[in-house]
């Protein structure tokens, strides 16, 4: 299929689970298309009908986020007057899994993406960066093989980061959503077909390191995790190359709790390719954004609302205080008060950010009709929380 263009195609041509119907399918289709156009089809059918929206809605559309949304922090500080006035900010999402149940995700882990990189110079290595000999590995320094090895130092064999200095922010978390992360796991436990159908939807085997999902709940919520989205360096021919690289490159993205910024991030990596001796492994274009930490239950508007306009509709819910997502609208709650984050919404998609990433035929009309309940549903939260506060 064109992964440009979204069509509408029977779940088992895409080797997904029979019970999901005929999808539309198509890179963004899920993530975000088909939920935008929902929300705003909604928004656009209240006032065609004639009915007071019971909020001011603020609109803000990028398109950036898959590369670290660097116009986004401008945007947000020329606007800071304007967005700072919200009451809540909510990304509409088709959040019903592939068993009916709707998550609600209340924060967003801190990200950061970068480029590490070795290249020869006065520390060992091809000082120009050129290609030599690859017999001389027995005596020169091998930038690519550099590389490998500091990367090796950041992650254990369950992929879990292993950076100096950033574990106590994960602990603090898994401390402090103790409570949320035992009642996901236990759910996980409970309805195996959680599990098969996830798994099953991504076209994967087995869990990580042959587990149950349920065992990396907590390091999916609240641990620090990095992804190597791909190396670059030397001979990529049919065949092979007998010469040594004078530069390599691995592009990565970390994500962490709320509670450190991108640049304490980054500098807690430099620290630990340093102690490590690989101060000669550069870190180059890092960017991201901090993390959305979720509301106090008794202060969290957005996800009162979810939660009633889910069960309007028969749907139960799942709660989840922070998600392995890194999401750029968390630069709107941290602009000096906090306010309320979530995601939430009826409908089910999946595979994000693949060629055949899609979303079942009639989730679009799903979560049009939650928009219009959602809407009201929070305008009653808010204005029962401004009553008691």
């Amino acid at each position: 299929m064109d992964p440009l263009a979204a069509e509408v195609i029977d779940a088992r041509d895409l080797g997904l689970l029979p019970h999901l119907g005929p999808v539309v399918a198509g890179r963004g289709a899920n993530n975000h298309k088909g939920p935008v156009i929902a929300a705003i089809l909604a928004v656009e059918a209240m006032q065609q009908a004639g009915v007071d929206l019971p909020v001011n809605l603020i609109f803000v559309i990028e398109g950036e986020e898959e590369i670290g949304s660097p116009s986004l922090p401008g945007f947000v500080e020329k606007h800071r007057e304007l967005l700072l006035s919200a009451d809540g900010i909510w990304l509409p999402c088709m959040q019903q899994n592939s068993s009916g149940v709707m998550t609600v995700r209340r924060g967003f882990k801190g990200c950061v993406f970068a480029q590490i990189t070795c290249r020869g110079g006065a520390w060992g290595g091809p000082a120009d960066g050129r290609h030599i000999w690859a017999g001389n590995s027995a005596w020169i320094d091998a930038p690519m093989m550099q590389l490998v090895r500091a990367l090796g130092t950041m992650y254990d064999d369950e992929q879990r980061v292993t950076i100096d200095g950033v574990g106590a922010v994960a602990e603090a978390a898994s401390l402090q959503f103790a409570d949320d992360i035992a009642k996901v796991s236990a759910g996980f436990r409970e309805n195996p077909a959680w599990s098969a159908n996830m798994l099953g939807n991504l076209h994967v085997e087995r869990a990580l390191a042959g587990k149950d999902i349920a065992d990396h709940v907590e390091n999916y919520m609240t641990g620090v995790n990095m992804n190597i989205q791909g190396i670059t360096g030397g001979y990529q021919g049919p065949t092979f190359y007998t010469s040594l690289p004078g530069e390599a490159s691995a592009r990565v993205d970390f994500r962490f709790p709320p509670g450190l910024t991108p640049e304490e991030f980054v500098q807690a990596l430099r620290g630990h390719l340093d102690r490590r001796g690989f101060g000669h492994v550069d870190i180059d274009i890092p960017r991201g954004y901090a993390g959305a930490p979720s509301m106090p239950d008794d202060h969290d508007v957005l996800l009162d609302a979810g939660i009633v306009t889910a069960a309007r509709y028969g749907v139960e819910t799942a709660v989840w205080p922070i998600a392995n997502n890194c999401c750029p609208a968390s630069l709107f709650t941290a602009l000096g008060k906090q306010i309320p984050f979530s995601v939430a919404g009826l409908g089910h998609g999946d595979r994000a950010h693949a060629a055949d990433e899609y979303f079942t035929v009639g989730s679009v009309e799903k979560l049009m009709h939650f928009t219009v309940d959602y809407l009201g549903d929070f305008a009653d939260a808010a204005t029962r929380k401004s009553v008691t506060d």
